[in-house]
Order: C-alpha cells, then sequence, then structure tokens
C-alpha cells in the first residue's frame, strides 16, 4: 500500500512513549522500542504511521532493521505469537 496524501501516517509521539513502556512483544523484556512495521505498507524509506508499531527490545529492533523485516518476523512468529496477534484482533474487531 502507497501513502494517500489524503490521509498521512499518523504521528503520536505519547502512544509512542506507551508502546516503549510496554514489554517486548518476542521476549517480554522491558524496555523497548517503538519498531514500526514497514512489509506491504509503504515504500522504502518511508516511515509507516505510529499505528503501525509493535514494542521490540532494542536488540531484536535492531536485528530486525539488520536482516529485514520478512525474514525478521519469519523467525520470530511463532504459533503462541499468531494466536496472540489473532485475539487481540479479534477482540478489536468483535
Amino acid at each position: 500500500m502507497s501513502p494517500n496524501p489524503k490521509h498521512p501516517p499518523s504521528r503520536d509521539p505519547e502512544y509512542l512513549n506507551a508502546v516503549r513502556e510496554m514489554p517486548c512483544i518476542l521476549s517480554n523484556k522491558t524496555p523497548c522500542d517503538a519498531a514500526h512495521i514497514r512489509f506491504g505498507f509503504y515504500a522504502i524509506g518511508m516511515k509507516p504511521g505510529d499505528d503501525l508499531v509493535l514494542p521490540l527490545s532494542p536488540e531484536l529492533h535492531r536485528t530486525q532493521h539488520a536482516i529485514g523485516e520478512v525474514l525478521f518476523w519469519r523467525g520470530h512468529i511463532t504459533s503462541e505469537v499468531l494466536m496472540a496477534a489473532l485475539k487481540a484482533l479479534a477482540r478489536e474487531r468483535y
């Protein structure tokens, strides 16, 4: 999906600070970085909106950037992480 000039990416520093206080979605460590999910949303070099972030430990966030987002998530998405994400989505939508 490319950015839409009529709907620029959201920017919310307070929300990002709240995400940084959450435990890492993979390691449960704190503090965290607010890691933007870029894959499939924006062109290279364009930062997605602040509503597309997950809490990642600084080490995992660096690894995500070093090896690439798709490879990183392929190596870290377990059935437990996937089920937690699906349950969160179900709670949000229904």
